[in-house]
């Protein structure tokens, strides 16, 4: 049987897709890294791996040589590996592998100021030892004295059973919790271990070619060493010490073996106090056993996992919740195997029995701490729509697609907790990478997304309509973010990254994530959807720039061909067809040349006043806007006049002083900046054809004209005036902070957003870095990325004009976007919402809580929680840090999302919102925060969307089946047909 190789949640990219990120003292140059990476491939063939010697460590801090009972009178100690120069080199520069856990002290885990990944360091250390054949440990697991086992697993179960008693393990960070009783090296029998090692040292001392076995049995055994001694006892001729090393491989046997199933169950529930949970393993001990069929043991497995989880925080007693974890973990392996049986039976199931196991495969996942209870909840409330003997097939498609959104939960939710580790840890080991993936696959995440492509294709089928790539249809793997239609070459971030920004329209880009400095390309294949409502998101939605999240496999499959032109097709109903590029796609994108005027930016430079004058926000209209201030602040301080509460106060700096700078000349003898600026458009105008020289010249342009206005000297009466309306609108100088932001007059207008693409400079606080941070704003609208986007829609480069907007820092706890309408159908009243912890939570694409909230009844439907695993908060001496976030089940309360739509409500009456050609009111773009449950508002802006995708006659091709056969009726009770698999 076949499926669609498909699944959403194996998160490995392939080469040159992952993005630089910013790492706790990592090496400034890529040769530095390449050393630190040759190290570790050292370590791994060394006998001694990355220690160079073994030491006595007393508690008094005395390190000794190895002789018998060297601490004893030091107070105690352990005998262990020391590090090398090339460990400590690593572990110096935030790498700190070879970590002995009999150095470690609960608390140096969940101490607030200690190293925020520590544990999950830990964590993946441990998995690539068994992940990568003992990884650093390759040959040191052959070198006696490196490690004490029964010291490591006594350390490791007392950090355990000392997390157990908290709270906070047992519920909010259960899956953390849950892979550290998997990982952590707590089993071991230490009674029996050391029998093993005397009998081991024996062998050795009569037998001396078995010294590198006892080494390694010594060092760091494991449940294979009795068939490896076995093995070794085999191979002598003649038969010597025959009856010795059966005594120690049974020895082995024994430390390792697991009890009968029942046996084992038992001495779990034995440790119980909680009468709920107590009563939850009983079950598990009474009937799993018994089950000899599979679907049975996988339904009562699922149910006794999702029941432990939520029993398990009533749990107190740390032996108890420590029971509970590893019983649950005995479940999640019960899914595992029921499963492995019934994909080999999936021939001849009808649809409904397809649904049933992949509702068992959700909520083991839940149960497995894969999913919140939200999410849980959000689910079952999905398959409820299918729990019927038939349904419409509209129905049917729609549920199916939202739970094709559980891989990316489940893989967002891994992420939060072990991202920025595996990201540290993989510039040395690459493999740090295949965590992730490699989780997923050993857990009930496998079943369900071999479930779930049967019954996509089934539905496709069904819709006559399938996604394409490259000539072959596919079921799934790939999810419309925005619709449109383009045709580029496919590149990734190596290829683009000589071109200029003003050259990549040609680009179908292929990336890891939809980043904030997004360049100017035709269409995007990304990894990852970060967030809808971002910049970036809604500047390639008003431009009709198609966005396709797209699984792993395909993405590799796409890189096949990678520099090779090709038409990517994203349709409003969700259909993908990527392509090879050929003369017959001419006819589609020849219409397009042609655009409308009214595409095209033409800001109306006849009603500016350019006159200088600094201007509180609350004094602003709408009517401002493109006159003597950017859309931003005006429509700010619309807004703040309506609603003076919740909107900070604010001072305007208008287009006449971006003006007047640019009357002066950037050095002296030379024409003022204005006609320079002119001149220099007019020679970019006449190398068009010359993409070399045109990039070259343009960046020499460009570094100039920001180099210029950077290094601008504001006039003592500008900087007398300035610190005046200071004082007056915020108070003493060090007393506050502002966002300075950028406010163009080619903001906003019908053919453009340009959301995000200039430069906001957070929390500036002190007079002259308020100076410095207006100049870079200026400087911000000459970089290559702004210039190129503005050049997609604009004839006419020199007619920008920027206002800059001092805004008052507010500390919000969260932060987010809201459009005043539903993403992807446009349908008005509903509410599409973003929302993340700390400052700028909703704007830099972010893993956010993702919601509709429909104002009809106020219904709230889960479309991603919040997973970014750091969130920013302001700084009172200025600028802002990034700190762990809490990753809460829910962000958004209900009493925050009673003020959200209260304010969407009476929104109408109390201010003027943009409207279409038709006279009809355009949705509205909001960015707010939260402070101790007050609502702040931060934007608020027409909300812009390109109509090129509705209009595209081949997207309404690609769309047209599904309107066709939405009255059509699926028979549950009925087994897909053969086609589908």
């Amino acid at each position: 049987m076949a499926y669609a190789k498909s699944m959403l949640f194996i998160f490995v990219l392939a080469a040159g897709l992952n993005p630089a990120s910013p790492t706790r003292g990592s090496p400034s140059s890529d040769p530095t890294l390449m050393e630190l990476r040759a190290s570790v491939e050292r370590m791994k063939s060394r006998p001694r791996g990355p220690f160079s010697r073994i030491r006595w460590f007393c508690v008094d801090g005395a390190i000794l040589p190895p002789r018998p009972y060297a601490c004893s009178t030091h107070g105690g100690g352990v005998q262990r590996g020391e590090w090398s120069a090339e460990t400590r080199q690593l572990r110096a520069l935030g790498y700190p592998i070879a970590t002995p856990y009999v150095d470690i002290k609960t608390w140096d885990l969940i101490a607030p100021d200690n190293d925020p990944d520590r544990i999950q360091t830990l964590l993946l250390e441990q998995f690539l030892i068994r992940h990568d054949n003992g990884w650093v440990l390759r040959q040191a697991r052959f070198y006696r004295g490196a490690f004490q086992a029964e010291d490591e697993a006594r350390s490791a179960r007392g950090m355990l059973l000392d997390l157990a008693g908290v709270e906070r393990w047992r519920n909010r960070d259960y899956l953390l919790f849950r892979e550290m009783v998997r990982l952590f090296p707590h089993n071991q029998d230490s009674a029996l271990l050391t029998e093993v090692r005397g009998l081991s040292s024996l062998l050795a001392k009569k037998d001396p070619k078995f010294v590198g076995l006892r080494n390694k049995i010594h060092v760091r055994p494991d449940a294979q060493d009795a068939r490896r001694v076995r093995r070794y006892a085999a191979t002598l001729l003649p038969v010597q010490l025959g009856e010795d090393y059966e005594q120690l491989s049974s020895q082995l046997d024994q430390a390792f073996q697991q009890p009968p199933q029942k046996e084992r169950l038992r001495q779990l529930v034995a440790q119980i106090t909680s009468a709920p949970l107590r009563q939850v393993l009983l079950q598990t001990v009474q009937r799993l056993p018994t089950l000899t069929s599979p679907s049975e043991r996988l339904a009562l497995s699922a149910r006794l996992l999702a029941e432990l989880r939520v029993a398990l925080p009533d749990e107190t007693a740390g032996e108890a919740v420590f029971a509970a974890v590893r019983t649950s973990l005995f479940l999640e392996h019960s899914v595992f195997r029921a499963a492995s049986e019934l994909v080999q039976k999936l021939e001849g199931t009808t649809r409904a029995q397809r649904l049933q196991w992949l509702y068992h495969s959700a909520q083991a996942l839940f149960g497995s701490g894969f999913l919140t209870a939200r999410e849980w909840l959000a689910v079952q409330q999905n398959f409820d729509r299918l729990d019927t003997q038939q349904t419409s097939l509209a129905t049917y498609r729609e549920a199916l697609h939202y739970l094709e959104r559980l891989p990316g939960w489940a893989q967002r939710r891994l992420r939060f907790y072990f991202g920025p580790a595996v990201e540290q840890l993989a510039q040395i080991e690459p493999l740090a990478r295949q965590f992730v993936p490699d989780r997923l696959r050993g857990s009930p995440m496998l079943f369900y997304a071999q479930l779930l492509d049967t019954l996509v294709q089934d539905a496709q089928r069904l819709s006559q309509v399938h996604h394409q790539v490259f000539g072959k249809p596919v079921a799934s793997g790939l999810r419309v973010l925005n619709p449109g239609l383009a045709r580029g070459v496919i590149s990734t971030a190596d290829d683009i990254r000589s071109l200029s920004p003003t050259h990549l329209g040609n680009r179908l880009y292929v990336t890891s994530a939809t980043t904030a400095d997004l360049p100017p390309v035709a269409g995007i294949l990304t990894a990852s959807e970060g967030n809808e409502l971002s910049h970036v998101q809604l500047l390639a939605r008003n431009l009709g720039i198609p966005n396709v999240v797209v699984s792993p496999q395909l993405l590799e499959q796409i890189l096949g061909y990678r520099g090779r032109s090709a038409v990517l097709a994203a349709s409003p109903g969700g259909i993908v067809s990527l392509e090879k590029d050929a003369a017959t796609w001419d006819r589609f994108f020849r219409r397009r040349s042609s655009s409308p005027p009214d595409t095209r930016l033409r800001p109306n430079i006849g009603k500016l006043n350019l006159t200088q004058q600094l201007i509180p926000l609350d004094q602003l209209r709408a009517s401002d806007s493109g006159r003597r201030v950017g859309p931003k602040a005006s429509q700010l301080g619309e807004l703040s006049w309506h609603y003076p509460r919740q909107v900070s106060p604010g001072l305007v700096i208008p287009f006449g002083y971006f003006h007047a700078a640019l009357e002066r000349p950037l050095a002296p003898g030379e024409p003022p900046a204005r006609v320079w600026l002119h001149q220099q458009y007019q020679q970019l105008e006449r190398l068009q054809g010359e993409p070399e020289a045109y990039a070259q010249h343009l960046s020499q342009f460009l570094n100039r004209i920001r180099a210029g206005l950077k290094g601008l000297r504001f006039d003592e009466a500008f900087r007398t005036q300035l610190k005046e309306a200071l004082n007056q609108q915020f108070g003493p100088e060090g007393s506050y902070g502002v966002f300075v932001r950028s406010d163009t007059n080619v903001e906003d207008l019908p053919g453009f957003s340009g959301a995000g693409l200039n430069r906001t400079v957070p929390n500036v606080v002190g007079f002259e870095a308020i100076l410095d941070g207006i100049k870079s704003v200026w400087a911000s609208a000459f970089t290559e990325r702004a210039f190129a986007w503005r050049q997609l829609r604009m004839d006419s480069p020199d007619l920008v004009y920027v206002s800059v907007l001092l805004h008052k820092s507010v500390a919000v706890a969260k932060s987010g976007v809201m459009v005043t309408a539903d993403l992807e159908s446009g349908r008005p009243g509903v509410l599409s919402v973003a929302i993340n912890e700390g400052v700028g939570g909703g704007v830099e694409g972010q893993a956010a809580e993702s919601l509709r909230i429909d104002l009809a009844d106020g219904a709230v439907r889960l479309l991603a929680s919040a997973t970014a695993s750091r969130q920013r908060q302001l700084v009172v001496q200025g600028g802002s840090r990034l700190v762990p976030a809490r990753g809460p089940e829910q962000l958004l309360t209900a009493e925050e999302m009673a003020l959200l739509t209260g304010l969407v409500k009476g929104l109408p009456d109390r201010y003027r919102l943009a409207k279409d050609d038709n006279g009809r009111p355009l949705p509205a773009d909001i960015e707010f925060g939260f402070i101790d449950g007050r609502l702040m508002l931060f934007q608020i802006r027409p909300f812009l969307h390109s109509p090129q995708a509705s209009r595209s006659e081949f997207l309404s091709a690609l769309d047209s089946p599904l309107a066709q056969g939405a009255q059509q009726w699926v028979m549950l009770a009925e087994a897909p047909s053969k086609a589908d698999r």
